[in-house]
C-alpha cells in the first residue's frame, strides 16, 4: 500500500515536471524566434551577424567663389615726346663794353658824360671784331619779320635807354670791312674808327635836333677811284627794342653788294667781315665817342 502511494507520488511529480517544461518552452517560443532553445537535439548554425551596409559619405566640395574682375579704369597718359636730336649750339659770345668808358674824340682820354643812350654795352661782333653770323636768340625774336637771308642785320645794346628825342647830335654807327682784307677799302688808320681794318662801308642812324633829324638812317661807301667816302642813299630801316635799349639796323645784302662791287671794287664775304660799333655824340665838353669792341691802344 505504502509502495503504491510512493509510486503514485513519483509519477505525479514527473507528470508535473514535464508539464512545466512544456509550458516554459511554449512561452519562450512565443517570446521571440530570435532566442535559441536551451535544449536542442542537435546544434544549430549560428545566425549571421547583421552587418550594416554604410553608404559612402558624400563630401561636398564648395564651388570656388569667383572673385569679380575689377573693371579697368582708363587714365589717359599723354605720350612722352622725344625732342629731336639737335646739335647743341655754343652760346653766342658777342663783344661787350664797359659802362661810362667814352673818350674825347680828339684826345682819346676818358670823358665823363651824363647823356642817356650813348653808352654801348654790347654789339653784334665777337671780341676780335668778326661779324656774328646769327643774332642771339633773345634778339632775333624782336626782328623776326626781318629776313636774315636777304638783309644784313646789325645791332648794338646800350647801358641806358635812348630818349625819344635827342638833345644833341648823335651818330649810332657801324664800320665794316666786308671782305676782311686790310689791303682793300679805306686805308688802315685813315679814320678813328678803323685803325686795324680796311673799312668799305659805314652805316648807321643820325640825329640832329638843329636840323630836325631824328634817327635818320645813312650810309657812306668808300669810293676806290676817288679815294674818299661818299654818302649814298640806300633803303635801310632801323628800330628800337620796346625798352629802347637795343638799336637794330638792316640793309638789303644784294643792293649793298652791288654798290661795294661798283665803288669799292670788292665783293663782300659776310663770313669774313670784321667791324666795329661806335657812338659819336656831343658831350658837355665837346665831341665824344664810345667803341665796341674797343680800338687797340
Amino acid at each position: 500500500m505504502v509502495n503504491q502511494r510512493r509510486q503514485a507520488l513519483v509519477f505525479g511529480l514527473g507528470v508535473l515536471g514535464l508539464a512545466i517544461l512544456v509550458g516554459v518552452g511554449i512561452a519562450i517560443g512565443a517570446g521571440g524566434s530570435s532566442l535559441r532553445r536551451p535544449f536542442s537535439a542537435s546544434p544549430q548554425a549560428p545566425l549571421p551577424t547583421a552587418t550594416a551596409t554604410l553608404s559612402p559619405t558624400l563630401t561636398l566640395t564648395p564651388e570656388p567663389t569667383e572673385t569679380p574682375i575689377p573693371t579697368p579704369t582708363y587714365t589717359p597718359v599723354p605720350p612722352t615726346l622725344t625732342p629731336p636730336n639737335r646739335p647743341t649750339l655754343a652760346p653766342v659770345a658777342f663783344a661787350s663794353d664797359a659802362s661810362a668808358d667814352a673818350v674825347d674824340f680828339n684826345a682819346l682820354v676818358p670823358l665823363t658824360t651824363t647823356l642817356a643812350g650813348v653808352d654801348i654795352q654790347a654789339a653784334g661782333f665777337d671780341e676780335a671784331g668778326h661779324l656774328l653770323a646769327e643774332l642771339p636768340e633773345e634778339l632775333a625774336a624782336q626782328v623776326a619779320d626781318w629776313a636774315p637771308a636777304d638783309n644784313l642785320i646789325l645791332w648794338m645794346r646800350l647801358h641806358t635807354a635812348v630818349p625819344v628825342e635827342q638833345a644833341g647830335i648823335v651818330y649810332w654807327l657801324f664800320a665794316l670791312d666786308t671782305d676782311g682784307d686790310l689791303e682793300t677799302g679805306r686805308p688802315v688808320g685813315d679814320g678813328l674808327i678803323n685803325p686795324d681794318m680796311g673799312a668799305e662801308v659805314t652805316l648807321g642812324v643820325h640825329s640832329n635836333p638843329a636840323t630836325g633829324l631824328q634817327f635818320e638812317p645813312y650810309m657812306s661807301i668808300w669810293d676806290q677811284a676817288r679815294a674818299e667816302s661818299k654818302r649814298y642813299e640806300l633803303t635801310a630801316e632801323m628800330k628800337f627794342s620796346p625798352e629802347r635799349e637795343i638799336l637794330f639796323l638792316r640793309v638789303p645784302k644784294l643792293k649793298l653788294g652791288e654798290l661795294l662791287s661798283e665803288l669799292s671794287n670788292v665783293e663782300p664775304e659776310w663770313e669774313r667781315t670784321v667791324g666795329r660799333a661806335a657812338i659819336l655824340f656831343e658831350a658837355e665838353n665837346g665831341l665824344a665817342v664810345d667803341f665796341c669792341p674797343d680800338i687797340p691802344e
